[in-house]
């Protein structure tokens, strides 16, 4: 990804966790399973990476962010299972969000995990929307 330095960055330092003094873990992987960056704040657990895998693999599966799936499948009174997926290696809440590129596709996610889990998907959008100087509603 050419400019993955920009949104590391953004993510990061200019991000709503440098203003707001959040501490939080941050995940940029390629569906591939290779990881581009990952930042884990000493104020953040394992538990919070294990949540970011999870969630990453909801995200490649799904092809949408973790928190519309977890909408859809709750309005539509669907768990996991019914997909064939299991609660050890995906999870239904909010923090990863795909990367799509323009004629290619969703090529990875980004993900995040400290906050309460729509919280978490609030600072993917909002971090995004700076990065990519969009409004933050057309990126939901």
């Amino acid at each position: 990804i050419p400019q993955r330095g920009g949104l590391e960055a953004r993510l990061l330092h200019e991000g709503p966790s440098r203003k707001k003094g959040i501490q939080i873990g941050i995940c940029i992987r390629l569906n591939s399973g290779l990881t581009l960056f990952q930042s884990i704040p000493n104020e953040v657990r394992l538990s919070n990476q294990e949540w970011m895998y999870r969630k990453f693999n909801l995200v490649r599966c799904m092809e949408r962010s973790s928190l519309m799936s977890t909408w859809i499948l709750e309005e539509q009174g669907q768990s996991l299972a019914d997909h064939g997926l299991n609660d050890a290696e995906y999870v239904l809440c909010g923090g990863g969000f795909p990367i799509r590129l323009k004629n290619a596709g969703i090529i990875g996610a980004v993900t995040v995990s400290a906050l309460p889990h729509e919280e978490d998907h609030a600072f993917i959008v909002e971090c995004l929307a700076g990065y990519l100087n969009a409004d933050a509603d057309s990126l939901l």
